[in-house]
C-alpha cells in the first residue's frame, strides 16, 4: 500500500480516554492510507503498554521523551541519525546547574535527553527561560504542573517534521495539551482535540491548518481527518 499521509498522535487523553473512539480509529486507521506515528512524552517501554493497555493499533513509528527519541517498527530500532541532530549542542550537566539555583521538585524520571521538573508558577518558568538562553535548550511547560528541558533540535514539532521529510508524506499532528502546540504549528494539518485547554484552543483556533475539534479524544481525530477531507 503507498502511504499518502504521516499520522502524528499524541497519546494520552489525545487518542486514549473512550474505548469506542479507539476502535472507531482503528477501523480508519488499518483502511486507509497512512504511515502512522505515536508521539508522546512517555519513555518507548511505557508507550508500547499503554498500547496494548488501550487496544490501539500499532503505529510505525514511536516518537518518544518529548521528540528526543525516534524508533521503527517492527524491531523498534532507534534513529541513529535523530540521535546524532538531537545531542549537538546538548550539555545537561549545564541545564541542570542553571536550575539548581531554583527551588523546583525532579520528576522521578533520568532521560538523556530531557531535564524534567515539576513547576506551576509561569513566572518562575519565564525566569528560567530566559537564564537557558545561551544552553541550546527549549523549555516545555505542561498543564501548569510538568516543566521539562530539551534540546532546541528536539521536539515533538521537530521530530514530526523529521520523520515527514524522510517518509516525504504531508504531515497531520494531533494532540491535546502544551507540549502538542510546536507540532500542531509545524503540521501540514493539525487537529486539537475537543477536551484540550481553553487557552490552547484559542490559541490554535488561530491558525487556519489547525482544526479544533468539538468531540473529545480519539473522536475529535476522526472529526478533524473528517474536516481536512482526508476521510470522508
Amino acid at each position: 500500500m503507498i502511504m499518502k499521509y504521516l499520522l502524528v498522535c499524541d497519546l494520552d487523553d489525545t487518542l486514549t480516554g473512550d474505548k469506542k473512539s479507539i476502535r472507531k480509529f482503528n477501523k480508519i486507521i488499518t483502511s486507509k492510507k497512512f504511515c502512522l506515528v505515536y508521539s508522546s512524552g512517555r519513555f518507548k517501554s511505557s508507550i508500547i503498554s499503554l498500547i496494548v493497555r488501550a487496544g490501539l493499533v500499532n503505529p510505525d513509528v514511536m516518537i518518544s521523551n518529548l521528540g528526543t527519541e525516534i524508533y521503527y517498527a517492527p524491531n523498534w530500532n532507534k534513529d541513529k541519525e535523530w540521535e546524532q541532530i538531537v545531542k549537538k549542542s546538548w550539555n545537561k550537566e549545564k541545564i541542570v546547574s542553571v536550575l539548581d539555583d531554583f527551588d523546583l521538585q525532579r520528576q522521578p524520571y533520568d532521560k538523556k535527553f530531557v531535564v524534567p521538573y515539576y513547576a506551576d508558577n509561569d513566572s518562575v518558568v519565564k525566569e528560567i527561560e530566559k537564564k537557558l538562553g545561551d544552553c541550546n535548550a527549549k523549555v516545555v511547560h505542561t498543564e501548569k504542573r510538568f516543566l521539562d528541558i530539551i534540546p532546541e533540535s528536539a521536539g515533538k514539532g521537530n521530530a514530526a517534521k523529521y520523520v515527514g521529510s524522510k517518509m516525504k508524506l504531508p504531515i497531520i499532528c494531533c494532540g491535546d495539551s502544551e507540549n502538542d502546540e510546536e507540532m500542531l504549528k509545524k503540521s501540514d494539518y493539525g487537529i486539537l482535540v475537543g477536551n484540550a485547554p481553553v487557552h490552547l484552543r484559542e490559541e490554535m483556533s488561530k491558525h487556519s491548518h489547525v482544526h479544533v475539534a468539538e468531540s473529545f479524544y480519539a473522536m475529535g481525530v476522526i472529526e478533524g481527518l473528517m474536516h481536512h477531507g482526508i476521510i470522508s
